[in-house]
């Protein structure tokens, strides 16, 4: 068994609050891979999910109040699939988070007032 579960769980706080709720965007690629993973966590393989819907688990689940840098982020990275109307979202399965961002690097949004530099 790797020490790579225990270090994300232990850089995950950096940016998760006690309620579970991502409190930072952070600056550093592989940090906000993380955040992504875990935030991908909340839908559920197979279901489409409407643009509002996916709204709402995002919103749920951060409170730095920007649900469209998440979703955005989410679906350049390649945690969540969209289709080309912008009406339907997916969460991407069949590959681990880390494959997923690895096949095409993603250029993510600037971090918000406030982001982090931790790892």
């Amino acid at each position: 068994m790797s020490d790579e579960a225990p270090r994300s769980r232990a850089q995950l706080r950096n940016f998760v609050n006690a309620e579970g709720k991502i409190s930072v965007w952070p600056r550093k690629q592989e940090a906000r891979r993380l955040v992504l993973e875990y935030l991908s966590s909340f839908f559920e393989p197979v279901r489409a999910y409407a643009e509002t819907e996916v709204n709402l688990i995002i919103a749920g689940k951060h409170d730095f109040g920007d649900v469209p840098l998440l979703r955005r982020a989410m679906v350049d990275c390649h945690y969540l699939e969209r289709t080309r109307d912008g009406r339907t979202y997916t969460l991407r399965s069949g590959e681990s988070g880390a494959e997923k961002a690895s096949r095409r690097p993603p250029t993510l949004p600037p971090p918000a007032s406030g982001g982090r530099d931790d790892d």
